[in-house]
C-alpha cells in the first residue's frame, strides 16, 4: 500500500524552495548558472540530477529541429561534425534566473514523488519516454539519473528485460505495492529541511493509504511552469554548499560521483573515432540532449515554442488520459494538436467543449478539467 501525497502541500513547498534556492544563488550578483554549478544547487543529488535530467529532455527535443529535407545528417561527416559542436556546447551551460527556478521547482516535485511513490515514477517515466518493450538503453534511461532506489528500480527492470511495458505495469503492483518508502521520505525531508521546513507528516494527506495505486492521485511535477517562464541559476550559496557537503545519503544508493556526471554530462571532447562509434548509438545523442539544452539561448527559444505537451507534468498525462479521455491516448494526443491551431484560450476552450467535453461527459467543475485548462491558459496568456 501507498500513502497519498498532500499535492496542494508539495506543489507549494517546490515552488518556495526553488524561489529560495534560486534567490540565494542569484543575489550577489551571478546571472546564470553553469552546469558544474547545478551539481550542487542543493543537498539533495537527487533534485540536482533530476535539473540535468530536464536539460537532457529539452536537449532531445532541439536536436529533432536540426534536421532538414535538404541535408543528409545521417552522413558521417555532419553526424561527426554535429557531434563536436555539441561537446563544444556541452562545457557552456548557463542558465539563467527565472528559468533555472522553474526548472529547480520540476525537479523537486519528482524527486519527492519518486521517494514517496517509486511504482508512480516507473510507469510514468517508461510511459513518457515511448518505451514499449524493455531492453537495456530503455533501462539505462530510467535509472541513468536516479540516486534514491536505483538499485532496486534497475533489478527490477533487469528481471523485465525483453518483457512489454504493459506486462512491467502488470507487475509493478507486486513489486512495489508493499515497499516502505519512509526512510527515503524521511531522508529527503532531512536533506531539504535545512533550506525550506519539511516534514513526512506535511508530504503525505491526512487520507491514509490507497491499496491500489492510481497515477490519477499524483500531481503535477511542475514541468508546465518549467516551458512559460524563464528558468533560473542553480543555488550554490557558500552557506548551502556546506550543508551539501555534510549532507548523509545512505538511502540514496549506488550514488554516481559528482566527477563521473560531469564527464558524462560536461566535459566530452570527441575524437572523429569516438564519434564515429558514438553516433549510432543513442547514448551520444542523449549525453548530446542534456548537456546542449542548458544555454539560457536555446531554453528561452524552446519555451516561446513549446507544444501543449510539453506543458503538461508525465502525471497529469496520465490523469487527464484516464479521466477525460477514457484512456485513449491517441484521442489525448490528437485534441493536443487540434488546440495547436488555436490562437487564444477562449477559442481552445470553445473548441474542447464542442467536440470532446460533451461527447466524453466532462464534469467541467472536475478538477481534472480545471487542471487542464489551467494548461491551456498558460499555453495562451
Amino acid at each position: 500500500m501507498q500513502r497519498k501525497p498532500n499535492e496542494d502541500f508539495i506543489d507549494g513547498y517546490c515552488e518556495k524552495f526553488a524561489a529560495k534556492v534560486s534567490t540565494n544563488f542569484f543575489k550577489s550578483g551571478r546571472q546564470v548558472i553553469t552546469g558544474k554549478q547545478i551539481l550542487n544547487v542543493t543537498p539533495s543529488k537527487q533534485v540536482n540530477f533530476f535539473v540535468i535530467k530536464l536539460l537532457f529532455r529539452y536537449w532531445q527535443e532541439e536536436t529533432k529541429k536540426l534536421e532538414s529535407p535538404f541535408f543528409n545528417y545521417k552522413h558521417e561527416e555532419v553526424r561527426s561534425a554535429i557531434v563536436q559542436f555539441m561537446n563544444v556546447l556541452s562545457q557552456h551551460i548557463e542558465i539563467e534566473h527565472e528559468r533555472f527556478e522553474l526548472l529547480l521547482n520540476h525537479a523537486v516535485k519528482d524527486t519527492i514523488y519518486l521517494a514517496a511513490m517509486p511504482q508512480a515514477y516507473v510507469e510514468i517515466d517508461l510511459d513518457s519516454r515511448g518505451v514499449d518493450q524493455i531492453h537495456d538503453k530503455a533501462i539505462e534511461g530510467t535509472v541513468k539519473y536516479l540516486n534514491i532506489y536505483k538499485k532496486k528500480i534497475f533489478k527490477f527492470l533487469s528481471d523485465m528485460k525483453g518483457l512489454t511495458i504493459d506486462d512491467v505495469v502488470d507487475e509493478l503492483p507486486d513489486e512495489f505495492s508493499e515497499f516502505d518508502t519512509t526512510d527515503a521520505v524521511e531522508e529527503l525531508c532531512g536533506q531539504l529541511a535545512p533550506i525550506l521546513e519539511i516534514s513526512i507528516e506535511k508530504i503525505y494527506s491526512e487520507d491514509p493509504y490507497t491499496d491500489d495505486f492510481d497515477e490519477d492521485d499524483l500531481p503535477e511535477p511542475g514541468e508546465e511552469d518549467l516551458v512559460e517562464a524563464p528558468v533560473r541559476p542553480e543555488k550554490t550559496a557558500p552557506e548551502m554548499q556546506i550543508g551539501h557537503t555534510e549532507m548523509k545519503v545512505s538511502v540514496e544508493d549506488n550514488i554516481m560521483k559528482d566527477e563521473e556526471i560531469e564527464e558524462d554530462l560536461f566535459v566530452r571532447p570527441v575524437s572523429k573515432r569516438t564519434e564515429k562509434k558514438e553516433r549510432p548509438s543513442e547514448s551520444v545523442s542523449s549525453e548530446k540532449e542534456e548537456e546542449e539544452q542548458s544555454p539560457a539561448e536555446h531554453h528561452e527559444s524552446r519555451m516561446k515554442d513549446s507544444k501543449i505537451l510539453e506543458l503538461i507534468s508525465i502525471n497529469h498525462r496520465y490523469l487527464f488520459i484516464k479521466e477525460l479521455f477514457r484512456n485513449d491516448k491517441h484521442e489525448f494526443e490528437q485534441a493536443l494538436r487540434e488546440l495547436e491551431k488555436y490562437n487564444s484560450f477562449d477559442e481552445s476552450v470553445e473548441f474542447l467543449v464542442q467536440s470532446y467535453a460533451r461527447h466524453n461527459e466532462w464534469d467541467m467543475q472536475s478538477d481534472e478539467v480545471k487542471e487542464f485548462l489551467k494548461v491551456l491558459f498558460r499555453r495562451f496568456r
